[in-house]
């Protein structure tokens, strides 16, 4: 079963990987020192706001979002994005634990998948299998309890198109957008 954060953290990945690929998206820059995306896949579940703010060289990010239902629980949702070069960080916050982090435009390298390729890919099946059809995707967003997305690019799109979501490494989800025959 998908767990609120990690429906929350995939859409927002989806829809702005969506209307990215279109016209441009009109968003405040909130990042004063760049993020690398070394720097997110080393930033550890669990990490508290301070050491988030160390992690990304002092820069604490915009809060987005937050929540407090008392005696319950706290969520913050924090953003990081840039103009130039183009990209977005989505970290969520549980109690002041980081439960999920997101992320799109920090790799620029392609990962390409052809229809054939993701045609291949079946539910339950293992990441390793799915690298070895595949190849390396770029890591799109984790969450905690071992839910992990990879983006590929579709065919002539800069941006990952196509998702596959593991569970525990194995294939839970696999969302695909502009890939042809």
């Amino acid at each position: 079963m998908c767990t609120p954060n990690f429906i929350i953290t995939f859409l927002l990945v989806l829809t702005t990987v969506n209307y990215s690929n279109g016209a441009p998206i009109k968003r405040q820059t909130s990042t004063t020192t760049l993020i690398t995306y070394e720097q997110f896949l080393n930033l550890p579940l669990q990490s508290t706001p301070d050491q988030i703010t160390q992690n990304f060289n002092g820069n604490p990010g915009v809060v987005a979002y937050e929540s407090d239902i008392p005696g319950l629980t706290s969520t913050t949702i924090i953003e990081y994005s840039s103009l130039n070069p183009d990209y977005f960080v989505i970290l969520t916050l549980s109690n002041d634990q980081l439960t999920s982090k997101a992320q799109s435009g920090l790799d620029a390298n392609q990962y390409p998948i052809t229809a054939n390729q993701y045609g291949d890919i079946t539910l339950g099946m293992s990441k390793d299998t799915v690298t070895s059809l595949v190849g390396e995707g770029q890591v799109v967003g984790v969450t905690v309890g071992g839910y992990e997305t990879i983006g590929y690019n579709a065919p002539g799109l800069n941006l990952p198109t196509v998702f596959i979501t593991y569970l525990q490494g194995q294939v839970f989800l696999k969302v695909e957008g502009g890939l042809q025959d």
